[in-house]
């Protein structure tokens, strides 16, 4: 399932870290040719430069930045013995055009909202069983 994330920091200072943002979110993956699939086409992520690792996987774009780096295994890593996570998010815009394009590859979704901090969150799930959700503005 989900392997390990890391955060950029970009320097420690006065006894805190300050960071930049999530830089990316590592997979690990059996369904490597579906879960790149998954992530151009239904997220709209681009597969873009990999350094030449000695294991396969593609790493996923949005823009310049690599964000998601998918790692192919031959067996489906099970709970016991990977690293999981419940979920991770993306920040996104055009709500109405991402649940149509949702609508039309035939992803079913699951939408909350948090008044309190202005944010619509459209929760997905990958073909590997990852909870993802999509976070728009809510106006």
């Amino acid at each position: 399932m989900v392997g390990r994330v890391f955060f950029w920091a970009i320097l420690w200072q006065d006894g805190g870290v300050f960071l930049t943002g999530l830089n990316h979110v590592n997979v690990r993956t059996h369904r490597l040719a579906e879960m790149i699939a998954f992530y151009r086409d239904v997220l709209g992520m681009s597969q873009g430069p990999r350094p030449a690792f000695s294991f396969p996987g593609a790493w996923m774009y949005v823009g310049t930045q690599p964000v998601v780096h998918l790692v192919g295994v031959d067996v489906a890593p099970t709970p016991g013995d990977s690293l999981r996570l419940q979920h991770f998010a993306f920040a996104a815009q055009n709500q109405t055009a991402f649940l149509a394009h949702l609508e039309t590859c035939g992803v079913a979704y699951r939408i909350g909202t948090l008044e309190d901090f202005k944010l619509v969150q459209v929760n997905v799930i990958d073909p590997d069983g990852n909870h993802i959700h999509v976070d728009f503005e809510l106006r």
